[in-house]
Formats: structure tokens, C-alpha cells, sequence
């Protein structure tokens, strides 16, 4: 046995070095915390703000484009089909439920949208002091499927927020209760200029749905108590609140905040400190584009909850040095295992359960589930579309590039579980077959050890899912001669152009 010397010789080194450690962390904690506080919350900003980024600037892209086509002349009211033919394609990327609207000076509207099975515009135009719309559904830009009835209303496009006057050139971003005459909840970046020898004016806006902005926020960052918010510089309006808790004050402290933050200059912490009755918060306010602009997005933070986390990781940190350091050995040991074996795709028993498969479901569309109501059949004309096909191959490709999800066939945007009966196939193999078969085509057989495909009864429908995990090799979706990057942000698949590819591959080697 060891003799109480030898134990005190083992014990009180240990005990000095492991109290002293302990001392100098919570020290620089304590000397600190502040500015990892900051440090957090500016993470939490600039990593949403990342993910909003690319939707924001493919609108700007969009609105810049159409009103270099309107300054020339290129656009017209008078030719629907004309103008289906230069805005559909505009659509075709969109899976954020996003609308285009295009108004005049004298009152006339195109207002278009676009779902899995067709493109859907309302034509308002002003007849005698009335405004009369035209409602009408497209399978292509020159193939009509149906219209209704035409009608009156009082709707005015000239009245609505988004449709500014200034015709400057620039992006204005606005908050609107109604898109054409719906109470649809949306933000509208829109765009103006004179017509070519004319005292007329044509606005162009891009419309986002407030469910897909707050969507397009939805963050994990450990916080209970944080909210993201989208503020238009140019009126100091939150344009993105909801959620926000009731505290007495504390909409107005948040916008007095963001007030603050604008005027602050170059190089200074972009972190601001408010209260309300119930203690302290922290809020920070970055510019979504790169270049600036009017639209900003801001995080807001509990203080104590923000703490809390920072002194458990702190905890986590000190006992894995104290760990390392007296089981050295240990920990190399399965590292060196670790770094022998691969890190194997889920197999088909690893898998969701039918029990999963609900809660998915239940859980909507997201940064890693997407929905599609079938494999190859269009629900609208009854027939076989190679662009359903590609609509949720464009999903797998964009799991794939990201960070890995769960494709449901079967289930429809709403999260209705319609099954895939419609698709006809003969069996389940012929089902799964020609799935395989698709991927292989489009994507590329060496990526099946990332993909997991499986046929299931829930609810008594049948559905295909299919389980993506993360690449770590780019993939691209093959269309013909074509190859097409996709990633996911948010609930939606986006396409990038060869130069953001390049830069989006570069940043994940960094």
C-alpha cells in the first residue's frame, strides 16, 4: 500500500494544479464575459444573417434585371403572355413561396406566384373608375389551364407600402398586410423607374411571406430566450417582431437600440444593452447585404440566459483539459481508433420509424425535411413531369451540399399525408427502382453510401424516404448537359451561380 506521503506527494500537486486552474479561468471569465457575450450574439447574427443573405440577393438580382428590361422598353401590359414569358423563368429557383408583382402610375398590376404544379397570375387593370381582375393559371408561359370569372374590386396597387415613387434605382424594403388584394403578410423589396419618354412609372417588387421569413430565422442557438428581427433602415420599422415577448417598453427600447446601432461608426462593437422589468438583454444589428442597404437583421438575447450557457461551456472546457491531462493515454488511444474507422452512412435500419415519420411531418418544412407530394406524377394535369422529378432531386442534391435531411414523398406542402398512390407504379420495387435510378442519372451512383431510400405505410399511405447525410465532396444535380449546385437555407432548395459555388465550396475548406 502507498504510505500517506506518497499519497500527499500525489495528491496535493493535483489538488494545487486543478484549484489554480479553476482560479485563472473564473477570473478571465469574470474579466471577459462581456466581450464573449458579444462575441456570441454577433455569431448568432452573422450566421442567420449568412443564411438570409442569399435569398435577399437573388431578389435584388431579380429586381435589378427587370428594371433594366422596364428602362428599355421591354416590358408591356399589354401582351400577358409576352410577360409570363420574360418573369416565369424568374420563378423557376423559388421555393420560398415568393411573389413577383409589376404596377404602373395609371393603376394596372401582373402579380405572379408559382407552386409544385403550376404558375398562378392576377391581371388588375383600371376600366371606368373600377379595378377589374383577371385571375388565371398557367402550366407554361403560353399554355393556359384555367381562369376564373372576371371580377371588380377596390384594390389599388399605387396605395400599398411597396409601391415607391422615387425611382432612384434602389431597393426599398417594406412590410405589407396584403400582396394583390390578399392578407397575405409579406416583405416587398420593390424598385422603380420612368418609363422611356414617358411621365409614367413602373414599380417591380419581390414579395417574401412572413411565414418564410420567420423560416428563414428560425436558428439552434442553446438560447431559450432569443429572437432575430428584420429592420428597414430607411423607416426604423421592425419588419420582423412576431414572437417577441410581452415586456412592458421593450419594442420601443428595441427600435431606440437599432437607432443607436446605425449611428455607431466603422470598427466599434455592434452590441447594445437594454433592460425592461425583468432584467437585462443584449441585441446586435448587422446590414444583410454585403454592400449595405436598407435592410438590417438584428438578434436579441436575455442577458443571464446568454451567460448561463457561456459559464457551462466554461465548466464543459476546464473538466475536458482536466480529463486530457490525467487520461492522456486514454484518449489517444480511441482518437487513434477513431481516426482507423469511417464514419459509416445510416443504415436502412437506422432509419425513421413510422412513429418518426409523423413527428417529421408534424414538424414542417426545414433546414433538413422537405416535403413533396409525389415521385413523378404533376397533380394538376394528371401526367407524368420530368420537372416533379427534378423538383425533389434538386432537394436531395441541396441535403447533400448541406448539412444532410429527410426527403418525404408522399406528403403534401401542408404536411397532409397523400401517399403515393397517384404515381401508379406497379409495385414497391418499381417504386424504389426507378428512385434509384433517377439519382443515379442525375446525381451520381458514387453518392449512394450518403443516401438511404426506403418505402413505408404511415397513416395507411404509402410514402418514399429518402435520409441524406452531409457530402464531403460537392455534388451537382446533372440536367442534360447541364450541372446545377444547390444548397439548403432554410426550407428552401437555392441555387448558386458558378462564382457563389466556388465561394461557398471555398468557405467550407476554411
Amino acid at each position: 500500500m502507498l504510505s500517506r506521503q506518497r499519497i500527499i506527494k500525489i495528491v496535493l500537486p493535483a489538488a494545487i494544479f486543478f484549484i489554480t486552474l479553476m482560479l485563472v479561468n473564473t477570473y478571465q471569465y469574470y474579466r471577459l464575459k462581456s466581450d464573449m457575450a458579444s462575441a456570441v450574439i454577433s455569431h448568432i447574427n452573422t450566421g442567420e444573417m449568412e443564411r438570409i443573405r442569399f435569398v435577399t440577393s437573388m431578389i435584388n438580382e431579380k429586381l435589378e434585371l427587370v428594371r433594366q428590361w422596364g428602362s428599355n422598353g421591354l416590358l408591356s401590359f399589354e401582351d400577358i403572355r409576352l410577360l409570363n414569358k420574360k418573369l416565369f423563368p424568374l420563378m423557376e429557383q423559388d421555393d420560398l413561396g415568393t411573389g413577383l408583382v409589376l404596377a404602373d402610375s395609371r393603376g394596372d398590376e401582373y402579380y405572379l406566384t408559382r407552386d409544385e404544379n403550376a404558375y398562378h397570375t392576377r391581371r388588375y387593370s383600371m376600366q371606368a373608375g373600377k379595378t377589374v381582375v383577371a385571375v388565371q393559371n398557367w402550366e407554361t408561359a403560353e399554355s393556359l389551364l384555367s381562369e376564373e370569372p372576371r371580377a371588380t374590386t377596390d384594390y389599388d396597387p399605387r396605395q400599398m407600402s411597396w409601391f415607391n415613387t422615387t425611382s432612384d434605382g434602389a431597393v426599398h424594403w417594406t412590410v405589407q398586410d396584403f400582396i394583390a388584394d390578399k392578407p397575405v403578410t409579406c416583405i416587398t423589396g420593390s424598385v422603380s423607374w420612368k418609363l422611356p419618354n414617358s411621365v409614367d412609372l413602373l414599380v417591380f417588387g419581390g414579395t417574401i411571406p412572413f411565414t418564410s421569413v420567420e423560416r428563414l430565422l428560425e436558428h439552434d442557438s442553446g438560447t431559450p430566450e432569443t429572437y432575430l428581427f428584420l429592420v428597414n433602415a430607411a423607416s426604423d420599422m421592425l419588419l420582423t417582431e412576431k414572437g417577441f415577448p410581452a415586456s412592458r417598453g421593450l419594442h420601443e427600447k428595441v427600435k431606440d437600440a437599432c437607432a443607436r446601432l446605425q449611428s455607431l461608426e466603422d470598427g466599434e462593437r455592434p452590441i447594445v444593452r437594454i433592460e425592461d422589468e425583468h432584467g437585462a438583454w443584449l441585441t446586435s444589428l448587422r446590414p444583410v447585404n454585403e454592400k449595405g442597404g436598407t435592410l438590417l437583421i438584428g438578434v436579441l438575447a436575455r442577458e443571464k440566459e446568454l451567460l448561463a450557457n457561456l459559464r457551462k461551456e466554461f465548466l464543459k472546457f476546464d473538466l475536458g483539459d482536466i480529463i486530457f491531462g490525467l487520461a492522456g493515454g486514454v484518449l489517444v488511444f480511441f482518437l487513434l481508433k477513431m481516426s482507423l474507422s469511417l464514419n459509416p452512412a445510416p443504415q436502412a435500419d437506422d432509419l425513421a420509424a413510422p412513429e418518426e415519420i409523423i413527428k417529421l411531418v408534424h414538424g414542417g418544412e426545414g433546414d433538413t425535411v422537405e416535403f413533396k407530394s409525389t415521385v413523378r406524377m404533376n397533380l394538376n394535369s394528371m401526367k407524368k413531369g420530368k420537372e416533379i422529378e427534378l423538383a425533389w432531386l434538386k432537394a436531395v442534391v441541396a441535403f447533400l451540399n448541406s448539412k444532410g435531411g429527410h426527403l418525404l414523398l408522399g406528403v403534401a406542402d401542408n404536411g397532409e399525408i397523400t401517399g403515393l398512390e397517384a404515381d401508379n407504379f406497379e409495385n414497391e420495387d418499381r417504386c424504389r427502382l426507378h428512385i434509384k435510378n433517377l439519382i443515379n442519372q442525375h446525381i451520381g451512383s458514387e453518392f449512394a453510401n450518403s443516401l438511404r431510400i426506403r418505402l413505408l405505410t404511415v397513416e395507411g399511405r404509402n410514402i418514399a424516404h429518402i435520409a441524406c447525410t452531409s457530402s464531403s465532396s460537392p455534388v451537382f444535380l446533372k440536367i442534360g448537359k447541364n450541372e446545377e449546385f444547390y444548397i439548403r437555407i432554410g426550407p428552401s432548395n437555392s441555387k448558386l451561380s458558378p462564382s457563389r459555388t466556388i465561394n461557398y465550396l471555398n468557405s467550407r475548406k476554411s
